[in-house]
């Protein structure tokens, strides 16, 4: 079996340390578990151009969707009766 390299030796040495911080770490109390629907809460958009935005992307997007299904459309339009044709 080989030796290990000094940068393995130190890589394992990292995973070890990062094993033991994670062991070492409190478990989470209620305040922190009360902090995350306030975060929730903070990424909706805060100001009118925000939602603006949201609203001209989402009818961007629908536009964009509906050319695309009726550009595919076409194409399978077309490509029956092409051959019907023959």
């Amino acid at each position: 079996m080989t030796r290990k390299t000094r940068a393995e030796k130190q890589l394992a040495d990292y995973r070890r340390r990062l094993r033991l911080n994670k062991q070492n770490l409190p478990p989470e109390t209620k305040q922190q578990k009360n902090l995350n629907p306030v975060k929730n809460a903070e990424n909706k958009p805060s100001s009118e151009s925000e939602a603006k935005y949201q609203s001209y992307f989402r009818k961007d997007l629908k536009r964009s969707l509906l050319f695309i299904f009726l550009i595919i459309t076409l194409e399978i339009i077309i490509y029956f009766a092409r051959i019907k044709i023959y």
